[in-house]
């Protein structure tokens, strides 16, 4: 995924959730980086995306929300929503208050936790 970037030592660095690209005044970044997540809506919390309300700016509980998208990617290798060809089919089931389809080879401890991140409440985010 375009969010995991490799360090000098060969580890993995998640970037770009929100407050995690937060760097000097929070308000350029935001616009800057705005933009770019419009086209990601199969990763972003829908606070952020503004299902029931004006769009939020990333908190540390959206990125919980779009972390839970990387358990449940790297385990089964299907990319949340693959069934979902275009970003407003996806904000459709959002509206509904679905989330992504549960691959067939995630245990289920695994999926509990990623239940938990893609939590609608923000305060039920692990």
């Amino acid at each position: 995924q375009a969010n995991v970037l490799i360090d000098d030592l060969g580890n993995p660095r998640l970037t770009d959730f929100g407050l995690a690209t937060v760097v000097g005044d929070p308000e350029l970044q935001w616009g800057a980086t705005t933009a770019a997540r419009e086209l990601n809506v199969r990763w972003r919390a829908p606070e952020v995306i503004g299902l029931e309300y004006d769009p939020a700016k990333p908190t540390f509980m959206s990125d919980i929300y779009s972390f839970g998208a990387f358990p449940s990617q790297i385990l089964s290798g299907v990319t949340p929503w693959k069934e979902k060809k275009h970003s407003t089919h996806i904000i459709i089931e959002l509206s509904k208050g679905a989330t992504p389809a549960r691959p067939d080879n995630i245990l289920d401890d695994y999926w509990g936790l990623i239940q938990q991140c893609w939590s609608w409440d923000p305060v039920r985010r692990p």
